[in-house]
């Protein structure tokens, strides 16, 4: 199914000598969303990675893609307000597990190319993407896709295919 959705992707890292070796190399973590709240699956991963790494800081990032017409930097109370409310229930979500995930708010004009560069330029070791076939929640496909090809961090893809 990878192989459908990233066709001529490979991200080759050494491979860890143990399990503990890939958990404890996590130290900051981060889950992205694009538009739309965030896929509730793909936050409770993110949490339960982030205890099992003994991470440092697990980041709820929402971005909200500002058309060229539009100043980078004009108020956007409709966008924001979900971006209020979604980082809300994620970092709700995230208290039961006993988490504290901090949160931030993006603006960007393409949502791939600033995520790509929010990540480098805060040194996150993990990107949590978090994805549903009906679109509903977390992040589109090619998101997706053009995010595991450009980020240099490693890659974890929650899909889900179709609710039950």
């Amino acid at each position: 199914m990878l192989s459908k959705i990233f066709p001529n992707t490979q991200h080759a890292t050494k491979a860890p000598t143990k399990n503990s070796d890939l958990l404890t190399s996590w130290r900051k973590i981060v889950l992205p969303a694009v538009s739309a709240p965030f896929s509730m699956r793909s936050v409770h991963a993110a949490c339960r990675l982030f205890k099992e790494a003994g991470a440092e800081e697990l980041r709820f990032l929402y971005v909200v893609e500002v058309p060229r017409s539009v100043a980078l930097k004009a108020s956007m109370p409709v966008e924001d307000g979900m971006a209020e409310d979604a980082l809300g229930a994620a970092v709700s979500a995230a208290a039961a597990f006993g988490v504290h995930a901090h949160t931030e708010v993006l603006h960007v004009r393409e949502a791939t190319d600033g995520i790509a560069k929010f990540v480098a330029s805060q040194n996150f070791d993990l990107i949590v993407l978090g994805a549903r076939a009906d679109g509903l929640r977390g992040l589109p496909l090619d998101v997706c896709r053009d995010l595991y090809q450009k980020v240099e961090c490693e890659v974890i893809l929650n899909y889900v295919g179709a609710e039950a």
